[in-house]
């Protein structure tokens, strides 16, 4: 019980914040973004040669697919928003008050771990959400994926005789667009929630708002210079940021970037273990630390 009070106290907290005001405004600015980028493929007349048309669901899936985004802008915010959450306890003063109605302060703790999944499951609904919302200004909603995505091979014609650079669709092996959003929403809560606990543990030694965002989006472009440059080196640090690549599990594997003898480095059960590990690895450091801080 005491947990479950902790817990919902930590969302309370957390919640209740201006910062999420952030993830509808950039979220719908992303999304027009794709939509118009989208649209610009149209314009040549190869849809209608190739017989493709666009719904609202191309754009939430091309969303999750533009990974450069998700590292330079959406996974810093969400360490903005819930993985700050031990920093905003410290500017406001209320760890006095919070530690002795809990009486523990390995309840205290794991009530915010526990709630950074909480958060990065609210956030990346309000992200699906609204991005299919602004898509749905721009091409019909539908129940079904459309003919775009359904034929890839074809879609990937389009963009390569439009020339884009950017010339690469993503099977979804999904049936139905919400199968994949079920998906995808179970494993970005589990990958962004422990990216949250990540930067939760580095907040609890470095004591400067906003430094753990930056550490994040340092680790973005860490992972830009390594995709651009094909570099070879550091590659467990590199086989660790794909994962964050929301679509990665959910798209044809073979498809992705990171292979190793033409094989995907991750499965899904096998990333799943890896990310449950990891988030455990990190509340036993932060636990340590919580012991023997003056919070």
């Amino acid at each position: 019980m005491r947990l479950l009070r902790a817990l919902r106290y930590e969302c309370f907290q957390m919640f209740f914040t201006k910062r999420w005001w952030a993830v509808p405004t950039l979220t719908a600015l992303f999304s027009w973004y794709v939509a118009d980028d989208l649209r610009t493929f149209g314009y040549s007349g190869l849809l209608t040669q190739y017989h493709l048309t666009y719904n609202a669901w191309d754009v939430v899936m091309r969303s999750t697919q533009t990974w450069i985004f998700l590292f330079a802008i959406f996974a810093p915010l969400l360490v903005f928003i819930v993985g700050e959450s031990y920093l905003r306890d410290r500017s406001s003063n209320t760890m006095p008050a919070t530690l002795p109605r809990v009486q523990s302060r390995a309840i205290w703790w794991t009530a915010k771990v526990l709630s950074m999944f909480i958060g990065a499951f609210v956030y990346m609904t309000m992200f699906s959400l609204i991005s299919l919302l602004v898509a749905s200004c721009f091409y019909p909603f539908a129940w079904h994926f459309s003919s775009f995505q359904l034929h890839p091979e074809l879609a990937r014609k389009v963009l390569a005789l439009f020339g884009t650079a950017d010339a690469h669709i993503m099977a979804i092996p999904e049936s139905t667009p919400l199968l994949f959003l079920l998906h995808m929403l179970l494993y970005s809560t589990l990958s962004f929630g422990t990216y949250a606990v990540v930067a939760l543990v580095i907040s609890l030694r470095v004591h400067k708002p906003a430094v753990p965002a930056l550490i994040m989006l340092g680790m973005g472009l860490i992972e830009f210079y390594v995709n651009v440059s094909q570099s070879h080196l550091w590659i467990s640090l590199h086989s660790w940021m794909m994962q964050t690549r929301l679509s990665y599990l959910f798209v044809n594997q073979a498809s992705t970037s990171f292979l190793i003898n033409g094989k995907p480095v991750y499965t899904l059960p096998t990333s799943i273990l890896y990310y449950l590990v990891l988030s455990v690895l990190f509340w036993l450091i932060g636990d340590a630390l919580v012991q023997h801080d003056d919070l």
